[in-house]
Formats: C-alpha cells, structure tokens, sequence
C-alpha cells in the first residue's frame, strides 16, 4: 500500500512522499474494555525499504455498547530509518 506523507514548511510550502507500507492486520469484533464492552475496528501496517522511517502504526475505532459513545485511538512506534 502507498502511504502519502506530508510535511508543512513556512506555511507556504508542502512536501509530500509516497512510501510504501505493508498493513499487518485488519480487525473488527466485541472487546471488553476499562468502560464495558465495545465493538472494535482497527488496522496495522509495518513499514517497507525505502520509507522515510522505520517502525509500526495501528489505529482503532471503538463504540461503546452501553452508551453508544465512539473513540479512535492509534498507537506508533517508529524511529529514523537507516540509510542503506
């Protein structure tokens, strides 16, 4: 998958990268979390060769039973890729 980066410089200016990354996992169902239960979707991708940095990101949206409230949450862990 090609992932779009952009970078803002001096209000006037956008970078912008095409990297490619590989989703890990696609995932949805009933989950138990610190509110109750809740239905869960998310996704994950992995970085390849060749992007700007070296790391993983998964994002998730989750919708509470009980209440019908809904949240996103994304966690990354990711560094400066190496230049080979």
């Amino acid at each position: 998958m090609l992932l779009e980066l952009r970078y803002r410089v001096l209000r006037i200016l956008v970078l912008r990268f095409l990297v490619g990354v590989r989703v890990t996992a696609v995932y949805g169902g009933p989950r138990r979390g610190e509110a109750g239960p809740a239905q869960v979707w998310g996704w994950s991708y992995r970085t390849l060769r060749g992007h700007l940095e070296a790391g993983e990101r998964s994002f998730e949206v989750w919708k509470w039973t009980d209440t019908g409230a809904v949240e996103f949450r994304t966690h990354a862990v990711s560094r400066v890729a190496s230049p080979n």
